[in-house]
């Protein structure tokens, strides 16, 4: 985008329903994003516990599962939240 498209679009007036569609589609990212996060935490949570039952944890030290679902707690409840 060149300087002048970008001084348009700066310039451009944005209306209240301009605003208010902006404002929708944010609010609509915003909802889809923090379902995509609640839905990839429950899948992360079930393939440890498949992988604890498939024994694939055998040979790791102990508190291994524990360790693996704090990170994806950490992971999906406070760092993905953060960036979004």
């Amino acid at each position: 985008m060149s300087d002048t498209d970008l001084d348009d679009l700066l310039n451009t007036p944005i209306y209240a329903y301009d605003f208010e569609v902006m404002i929708g589609d944010i609010r609509d990212y915003l909802e889809i994003s923090e379902e995509t996060i609640e839905s990839q935490y429950r899948m992360e949570r079930e393939s440890i516990s498949r992988r604890a039952e498939h024994g694939d944890f055998g040979d790791l030290p102990w508190g291994y599962r524990e360790h693996l679902e704090t990170n994806a707690e950490h992971r999906f409840k406070v760092s993905l939240p953060l960036r979004g």
